[in-house]
């Protein structure tokens, strides 16, 4: 197996197939229990610097002392949490590679800690709900740092206060976006990636079909149209690709709970619309069966739109490679959508 592959522990099983570790795939029982708590820091804020400086981060000499104190390592995974809001800590182990040890990254995870630019949270391991893992997400602090030495645009996405402005499972949203990013950045033909699309409030035409019976018995089909305006959408991941004829790129959707079953409404409404044949919606399930309760819910053929389905499950325990879907509107069925992985 190449080196790149095992460096972001991408495991080759006895068939030959790849499988990854995919720390975001759950299953349904889990999210009734799952919970987030932040942990208290160790020590009080402002905080001494050395035994010497006392940084508040309320002046750019703060931001300036505390800056040359970070490693680029601790630079790195401070930039990785800030660009996902929130990942836990074995996110980080593979962001950062095998090369770099455990210990370095514990090390350097809790001095940001200590320093107050990033967060500490704890939630139940799935097999082991008694154990509590760790995950990270970028504080205020943190932000402001790393937009004082340029190292993030200035974005409000990065802000670390609208952490649950959706609801408790945001977080768990995040960590399947990561996964499906540490997964595809080992294509052949990744380019790169971007923390969110926005898409515009724009006018979106309803098709209904009605069918009635005649005084023959015959079935008669009518067809109405009304027209509505789609609200403003954000889509929380883009992976971008490009190989030797053209680019692509895949939006990134994933579904955690009911309501974002019922927002994908929304989402294929405005993907029907998009005049980009290179542009892709890719939704992130768990398994299969949540493949099938997206067909039973919505006609997917009804909407004019690039549809992929990647299976966190399928990459975890059969083959990466033979995870992700596309849908084909004519067929109204499933074809498998081999990609390349880099080998070297």
């Amino acid at each position: 197996m190449s080196n790149i592959l095992s460096k972001h522990r991408i495991k080759q099983t006895e068939t030959g197939k790849y499988v990854a570790i995919v720390p975001s795939c759950f299953s349904k029982d889990y999210y009734q229990s799952f919970y987030m708590r932040r942990l208290h820091p160790s020590r009080s804020f402002p905080f001494r610097l050395n035994g010497l400086y006392e940084i508040s981060y309320q002046n750019e000499a703060d931001f300036l002392l505390v800056g040359r104190e970070l490693s680029q390592l601790e630079k790195d995974i401070l930039v990785f949490i800030a660009r996902f809001r929130n990942v836990q800590k074995l996110h980080i182990q593979k962001e950062m590679g095998s090369n770099v040890s455990g210990k370095r990254i514990e090390k350097a995870v809790q001095k940001l800690c200590q320093y107050f630019l990033i967060e500490t949270w704890e939630f139940p391991r799935q097999d082991k709900p008694e154990v509590s893992a760790a995950a990270y997400s970028i504080s205020q602090n943190g932000y402001r740092l790393l937009r004082y030495f340029q190292l993030i645009e200035q974005q409000e996405y990065y802000k670390q206060e609208n952490l649950f402005e959706d609801d408790l499972y945001q977080p768990l949203r995040f960590w399947k976006i990561v996964d499906t990013y540490q997964i595809f950045k080992l294509s052949a033909h990744y380019k790169g990636f971007l923390p969110q699309k926005m898409l515009a409030p724009q006018p979106y035409t309803i098709k209904q079909t009605k069918k009635k019976m005649n005084s023959l018995g015959e079935e008669k089909k009518t067809q109405t149209e009304r027209q509505i305006f789609l609200r403003q959408a954000l889509l929380q991941g883009e992976l971008l690709f490009e190989n030797p004829r053209l680019q692509y790129v895949f939006d990134l959707y994933p579904l955690v709970t009911e309501a974002d079953l019922e927002e994908l409404l929304l989402i294929l409404q405005h993907w029907s619309v998009l005049e980009d044949p290179y542009r892709y919606l890719v939704l992130i399930v768990d398994s299969w069966d949540r493949v099938e309760e997206v067909s039973h819910k919505y006609d997917l053929s009804a909407y004019e739109a690039n549809i992929l389905f990647f299976d966190l499950d399928s990459a975890q325990h059969e083959d990466l490679q033979s995870s992700l879907y596309q849908f084909d509107a004519d067929s109204s069925s499933y074809s498998l959508l081999p990609f390349k992985l880099r080998i070297q």
